[in-house]
């Protein structure tokens, strides 16, 4: 299967997992928002040298992902597709802040090992966490839930429909691939043809766009495009904001691994 066959499969993949009638799904979809922008803005909130405090925040990605039965090996899977830019941006920590923050044992950990390994775990428990709350809200009620928190109608329009229509994109990207591979007897795509083939396919995805808006159009489409439910914030609503908020900002201000730590080896 092809790479863009599998980012299809993927996008499908979560819209199924959106359709879910699960203790998470039935949340409503503004409190689900607000409680991801409050574990991601926690979690960025650390210092770079302190990777064993991010640590209590996975608890969150599993609970929520187990109780709404979405399959946390996939979404790691998922995630790895940001691995190579998180790489990319902190690898260079430990070459360059070569200094000994401790040792464990007799091997030395510097800040910028330390450094690397906070921006990793940061990186991958954002990613994580938004592809989690993509795959229990969907994309239509994630819109709904941004324009109530305030975000401007163009922007959530924006996110919308660039979600919706990617894989109409992949779709015109892999239809020029394989008509170009039938020409080339599947020898590859050669250097000298690069710039013919983003051409071409530049115009295709610019000819079916316009297609596509013209349609939207026809259908009433006037600048708008929210179509997620809007239901009424009830108790269990309440109660889910108020104890992972609680439990998030506990975790920012209290060492939670050092406190385990500390009780597991009082045990002993």
């Amino acid at each position: 299967m092809s790479n863009i066959a599998k980012s299809s499969q993927n996008l499908r993949w979560m819209d199924n997992q959106s359709d879910k009638n699960t203790i998470i799904h039935r949340i409503n979809p503004v409190i689900k928002l607000v409680v991801s922008l409050i574990y991601i803005f926690t979690i960025i909130s650390f210092d770079n040298y302190s990777p064993e405090r991010l640590i209590p925040f996975i608890f969150y990605i599993f609970i929520v992902s187990s109780l709404a039965e979405i399959s946390l090996i996939h979404l790691l899977k998922l995630s790895a597709v940001s691995l190579p830019l998180i790489i990319g941006i902190g690898i260079f920590n430990p070459i360059f802040n070569r200094e000994v923050a401790y040792y464990i044992g007799s091997i030395p950990i510097s800040f910028g090992m330390l450094s690397f390994c906070t921006l990793f775990i940061k990186s991958l428990m954002t990613v994580i966490s938004g592809l989690l709350l993509v795959a229990t809200t969907g994309i239509n009620n994630l819109g709904m839930a941004l324009r109530k928190i305030g975000l401007p109608k163009i922007f959530a329009v924006q996110i919308m429909l660039t979600y919706r229509y990617i894989t109409v994109f992949m779709e015109e990207v892999n239809t020029t691939l394989t008509a170009h591979s039938l020409r080339a007897n599947n020898k590859g795509v050669s250097y000298k043809s690069y710039g013919y083939l983003v051409g071409n396919i530049l115009l295709r995805t610019i000819d079916r766009s316009q297609k596509i808006y013209e349609a939207m159009c026809l259908r009433g489409f006037h600048g708008d495009y929210v179509t997620g439910k809007n239901p009424k914030i009830n108790k269990t609503d309440i109660i889910y904001l108020a104890v992972w908020s609680s439990l998030f900002i506990f975790i920012r201000y209290y060492n939670l691994s050092q406190i385990i730590g500390n009780l597991i080896i009082g045990e002993f």
